[in-house]
């Protein structure tokens, strides 16, 4: 399973494409590879269980998202809030 959000600025031109791909296990941890179009190519974020990395994916993206200093929003125009 993969995770894609298409996020954009109301510039079309500037749209995120942000990919979660499933977790897997690395020794004793799950790492879930995230990528984010043109900015972050394939970045493993861990956790200690699949859950875990996934939810560490989440907030790794919703952290970056806050601090760009940009306004994003969904493709039905609604406002992405961090």
């Amino acid at each position: 399973m993969q995770f894609t959000l298409i996020i954009g600025t109301r510039n079309a031109s500037e749209t995120l494409l942000i990919t979660i791909q499933d977790p897997i296990f690395v020794d004793e941890d799950a790492s879930c590879a995230v990528s984010i179009s043109g900015v972050i190519q394939e970045q493993a974020i861990f956790g200690v269980s699949p859950i875990e990395a996934l939810e560490n994916a989440l907030q790794f993206i919703k952290t970056f998202l806050a601090n760009s200093n940009k306004s994003y929003f969904w493709e039905n125009g609604t406002e992405f809030l961090c």
